[in-house]
C-alpha cells in the first residue's frame, strides 16, 4: 500500500467483484487516497504443484540438492534429489540462522544464500525499488489465526514495538467484531523464531508497518480448511484490513 491515488475500485468475488455495499463507502475513500499492489500469488510453481502432486506442498521447485547429502564424485544424487526451498525463508535479512534445517528436502530450507528463487527475486527487486513510496506491507498466510508484528528474529522489541502493538489490537479487534474469530496480537518471535522472512526484510528497508496474518483456523482444520469457511474468512480480514488502514 503506497500513498499514490489511483482511480480504480472493486473487490471480492461474493459480490460480483464489487466491495461489499456496507463497505463501498469506505473503501471509495481508501481507493482514492492509497494505491493498492496485490500479489494474488507469490510461489505459482510450488502452488501447481499443491494441486498436481502434493497437497501440502509449500515451496518452490527447483532442485535444491540431495536427499541426506549424499552424491557421487560427479555431483549425482544416490538417494534421490529434494526440490525446493522455502521462499519465506529465502530474503536477506539474518538468514539462515533460525527456524531453518541445513537439509534440502526440509520443508524449512532457506536455500543455500538468500534470493535464490525466482519468486523472491523479483519480489524483492520491486519492493526495494518502490519502497520508499510504501506505506504499508502485508502479508497473508494459514494457518493459526495470528496477527504477527516484527521481528522474527530478535526477542528484543523494536523501536516501533508500540505503533505496533496499536495497529494489531485495531486488527484483531475488528476481526472478532465480524464472525467472533479470535485473532491474537504478537510478535512473530514469539510464534516462533524465524530467520529470512519478507515481513522483517521489509521493515529493514524501512517500512515500519509490515505485518503477516495467519488465517484460519486454530488447529482443528488446518491446511484443509472447509470450503464453507473461506468467505467469512475473507469478510473478517477485509474488515482488519480497513482497521489496519485507519492506523496509518
Amino acid at each position: 500500500v503506497s500513498t499514490q491515488s489511483t482511480g480504480s475500485s472493486g473487490i471480492n468475488a461474493e459480490y460480483g467483484g464489487e466491495v461489499e455495499p456496507s463497505l463501498q463507502s469506505k473503501f471509495q475513500g481508501l481507493m482514492n487516497k492509497y494505491q493498492f499492489v496485490i500479489l494474488p500469488m507469490s510461489n505459482p510453481d510450488g502452488y501447481e504443484f499443491s494441486r498436481t502432486g502434493n497437497r501440502f506442498w509449500r515451496k518452490t521447485r527447483r532442485p535444491s540438492g540431495c536427499k541426506y547429502g549424499y552424491e557421487t564424485s560427479d555431483g549425482r544424487c544416490i538417494y534421490g534429489k529434494c526440490y525446493g526451498v522455502d521462499p519465506n525463508r529465502n530474503w536477506d535479512i539474518d538468514f539462515g540462522r533460525q527456524g531453518v534445517s541445513k537439509n534440502p528436502c526440509s520443508d524449512v530450507y532457506p536455500g543455500k544464500s538468500a534470493f535464490t528463487e525466482k519468486n523472491t527475486q523479483a519480489m524483492s527487486s520491486w519492493l526495494a525499488k518502490h519502497a520508499s513510496q510504501i506505506d504499508l506491507y502485508l502479508s497473508f498466510h494459514s494457518y493459526s489465526q495470528l496477527f504477527l508484528k516484527p521481528v522474527g528474529y530478535d526477542r528484543n522489541p523494536p523501536v516501533d514495538a508500540a505503533m505496533h502493538n496499536a495497529a494489531g489490537s485495531a486488527v484483531v479487534n475488528a476481526i472478532y467484531g465480524t464472525h467472533g474469530k479470535v485473532y491474537k496480537n504478537i510478535r512473530s518471535v514469539e510464534l516462533y523464531p524465524t530467520s529470512g522472512s519478507s515481513q522483517d526484510w521489509m521493515y529493514s528497508k524501512g517500512v515500519k508497518n509490515a505485518y503477516t496474518i495467519e488465517l484460519r483456523d486454530t488447529g482443528r482444520h488446518g491446511f484443509q480448511l472447509p470450503a464453507s469457511q473461506i468467505i467469512p474468512t475473507g469478510e473478517e480480514n477485509v474488515r482488519g484490513f480497513l482497521a489496519l488502514l485507519e492506523t496509518l
